[in-house]
């Protein structure tokens, strides 16, 4: 099988929407309401069947990546802390990203060099903080601060992007998921009662069961209390989870493992 002539395990998605869209000027298709939906199944089957066959690949790759970023921060005098978690349904993380958005009304956050979905670091660090203040409340305000930055000052600590390093559910990276809005159509609200109707948005989200892997880097001089305060508040971030839709359960995972690396 092959998408725009390569074969469907060397498809890059992020480049293949983009040729599909602007080279085989699907956007016009994109634009006629009676081929839109069978537009967007066909670019949501072919994208998710796409990563799934080159998980493996991916995984290997970002297992490698992140090595090479854990190593490069302890050479440098950071203590890391890295853990693995795993999604226990979708996730959806950044929303608003053009990746997708064009196509699916829903953007994702995606490495179009490493081919694959991603969290970003501000995600993670947001979540994080968000835990923290839940746990600690305004007593810890100036150690807040200090984790995660103020406007007057940069944080101690560095959050980095989360990787796939674990295919998800049926060896899936990406899943297809819908979204059936009552009161809008073609992105204006419908005011009046009997105009509203079901309106399906099919978007792609990250497999439920993908295992991620995350590093923080934290200065040498951080104290124990700091250090401990910093754990709880991940452990609490990932049960409350990460990205969009948390509320609904997205983003939220089980975590696979934790340590601790001191710079040599």
């Amino acid at each position: 099988m092959t998408i725009t002539g390569l074969p469907v395990e060397e498809v890059n998605v992020f480049s293949y929407l983009y040729y599909a869209l602007v080279k085989e000027k699907k956007w016009e298709d994109l634009l006629d309401p009676s081929k839109r939906p069978g537009l967007k199944r066909q670019m949501i089957e072919e994208s998710v069947r796409s990563l799934k066959i080159q998980a493996d690949v991916i995984c290997k790759r970002a297992r490698e990546i992140l090595s090479n970023i854990e190593r490069a921060y302890k050479y440098t005098g950071y203590e890391v802390i890295v853990f693995e978690a795993r999604l226990e349904e979708r996730g959806l993380f950044g929303a608003s990203q053009p990746f997708g958005i064009t196509l699916f009304e829903v953007g994702l956050e995606f490495d179009p060099y490493l081919n694959a979905p991603i969290i970003p670091g501000s995600s993670v660090k947001g979540a994080i903080r968000s835990a923290w203040r839940a746990l600690f409340g305004k007593s810890e305000k100036e150690s807040e601060n200090y984790v995660f930055g103020s406007p007057k000052r940069i944080g101690a600590c560095v959050f980095h992007n989360g990787y796939p390093i674990e295919a998800g559910k049926n060896g899936y990276l990406l899943y297809p998921d819908v979204i059936t809005p009552h009161y809008m159509k073609e992105g204006r609200d419908i005011l009046e009662e009997h105009r509203a109707k079901p309106s399906p948005i099919v978007y792609l989200t990250v497999a439920p069961g993908t295992v991620f892997k995350f590093i923080i880097a934290m200065p040498r001089d951080i104290n124990e209390k700091l250090r401990g305060m910093l754990k709880r508040a991940i452990f609490e971030a990932l049960k409350l989870g990460i990205g969009g839709k948390t509320s609904i359960g997205f983003g939220r995972f089980s975590l696979k493992s934790l340590r601790m690396e001191v710079s040599r």
